[in-house]
């Protein structure tokens, strides 16, 4: 039998029964310790709470297990859509392929943040936090959204520090500064409010250059092509002198773009709920 995550030993009774309380949270070298401590100061009683019950839970919580995982194929294939990328883009419209792969990385770490972490933090809460975001979901295969649980989320996770909770004690080299899951944390983010803030304020690279305000400048009673046909030498000149500046911008904006979605490539390994 598979076994799954042994969340029965991790209850107040499983520390009575094991002799040992398990640590709210540590580094992989503080549960070793501890394992190996409980082990050898109750070998039977640690047996019995980390191996045995865990082979119970997975024997009584089989049926209810089996009826999720159909469930749970059904939403990630047909409603999340966990197997590929999916934007935001308007359907039946043409973009191209760099367009694509932007909009689809970062339309998905919108999907992440505001789904799956902010379901995180109001699943693991306390009853104040799951009253203060409330679920709108009506059917189990509707999606709950809430981006301001998703960036509290984060927020937190991006101030979790080495310190005594963590196994780490006071004069430590790491002890105070923040641990890999906070410096992940805030990398996402960073990215996050980036798409969903920063971006989209950048100035229109048209307008900002002058290219704009250029062309609404020149007489288009003539038409379009009539209207580039007849410019006087300045004219000229000055259209030169604003496609530069526009190329300029341009070449920063897909700069950022690329940099951005190199930056959520590099902090994807961390990001798992």
């Amino acid at each position: 039998m598979a076994q799954h995550a042994n969340y029965w030993s991790c209850s107040k009774a499983a520390d009575w029964l094991r002799g040992t309380s398990k640590p709210k949270a540590a580094t992989s070298e503080g549960w070793d310790e501890w394992n190996e401590k409980a082990a050898i100061d109750y070998p039977v009683r640690y047996w019995i709470v980390e191996e045995g019950l865990g082979k119970v839970q997975d024997f009584v919580t089989w049926p209810k297990r089996k009826v999720g995982d159909v469930r749970n194929y059904i939403t990630n294939r047909y409603v999340s859509k966990t197997h590929a990328l999916t934007s935001k883009l308007k359907r039946g419209q043409w973009y191209e392929y760099e367009h694509r792969l932007l909009h689809s990385m970062m339309d998905s770490l919108v999907d992440y943040v505001e789904i799956e972490e902010a379901w995180c933090y109001v699943s693991w809460g306390d009853e104040e936090r799951k009253a203060k975001y409330k679920s709108t979901r009506r059917f189990w295969w509707n999606e709950w959204r809430c981006p301001e649980a998703g960036v509290h989320r984060l927020t937190w996770a991006a101030s979790l520090v080495f310190d005594k909770d963590m196994g780490v004690e006071e004069g430590s080299p790491n002890y105070g500064k923040p641990t890999s899951q906070a410096t992940h944390a805030q990398e996402v983010l960073d990215l996050y409010t980036w798409w969903k803030v920063t971006r989209p304020a950048r100035p229109d690279p048209y307008a900002e250059s002058g290219w704009t305000a250029y062309c609404a400048s020149i007489d288009h009673k003539k038409g379009s092509r009539r209207m580039f046909g007849s410019r006087t030498p300045e004219q000229r000149k000055e259209s030169g002198r604003l496609m530069k500046i526009l190329g300029k911008i341009e070449a920063r904006y897909d700069k950022e773009d690329q940099d951005m979605m190199i930056r959520l490539i590099k902090v994807s390994k961390g990001m798992w709920t």
